[in-house]
């Protein structure tokens, strides 16, 4: 089976919606420091791919939205690797 590549974007979009929610859900709303960040780390990544399938909606904002989900992929990764320190220490 193939897929092309706006398929697999909206299959990572949908994963890490799922993912986000489903740590939220598991961990609860009280919760420790380091849970939180992996929440933050599983929200940003979300935002990051709504970010990238609405520039590949809107051509004329694409340039601004691609920037912005960089940064939210940026914030992602920081927020595990605080996230993997707090539970490794």
């Amino acid at each position: 089976m193939l897929f092309d590549n706006p398929t697999l974007f909206n299959v990572l979009l949908v994963q890490a919606l799922a993912a986000a929610l489903l740590l939220l859900a598991l961990s609860g709303w009280r919760s420790g420091p380091a849970t939180r960040w992996a929440q933050a780390c599983m929200g940003a990544n979300a935002i990051g791919w709504l970010l990238i399938e609405a520039s590949a909606n809107q051509p004329e904002l694409a340039r601004g939205l691609q920037t912005l989900a960089m940064v939210a992929f940026s914030a992602s990764l920081s927020a595990l690797w605080w996230a993997l320190q707090l539970w490794l220490l």
